[in-house]
């Protein structure tokens, strides 16, 4: 399994914000699959809540079947806006092990606290369109648009 390592909340060398539309848009980078899934998921919380008042104090996992990268990306940052909006669960960290079609996601976060958190946008959906993950050089590189 794979684990996060500490994102630099500073430095944000593996993501570049966008406006798209009505939307949000991210490009992002990473090493593997699975840090590109890493890297939509602190970038879903950029956008939502400023990161460093999230807190990695509570665990929950889900598996999520796929076909593609594109799919895999999707339906795990779909997953976590759901778990945002139901039940007010704001994804820190965040580890994956990928098997065949196959991925076992652990997340660490907190419940949303207004007293704490002030949110800046509140990501309904995660979109197909303008959805795009490749490799290039060795690099995971996706461009995601997030539906504001």
């Amino acid at each position: 399994m794979e684990k996060m390592r500490r994102q630099n909340l500073k430095s944000q060398d593996w993501f570049k914000s966008f406006d798209h539309t009505a939307d949000l848009g991210a490009c992002l980078n990473a090493d593997s699959l699975e840090g590109l899934v890493r890297q939509g998921a602190l970038a879903l919380l950029f956008f939502t809540i400023n990161p460093a008042t999230v807190e990695a104090n509570q665990e929950k996992s889900f598996e999520i079947e796929f076909d593609s990268p594109e799919q895999l990306l999707v339906r795990t940052l779909s997953k976590l806006v759901f778990l945002f909006d139901c039940e007010g669960f704001l994804t820190r960290n965040m580890e994956l092990e990928i098997s065949g079609n196959k991925a076992l996601v652990k997340i660490f976060g907190e419940i949303y606290d207004k007293n704490k958190h002030q949110t800046k946008h509140l990501i309904k959906a995660i979109t197909w369109g303008g959805l795009e993950v490749k490799i290039e050089n060795g690099k995971y590189l996706a461009t995601v648009i997030f539906d504001d």
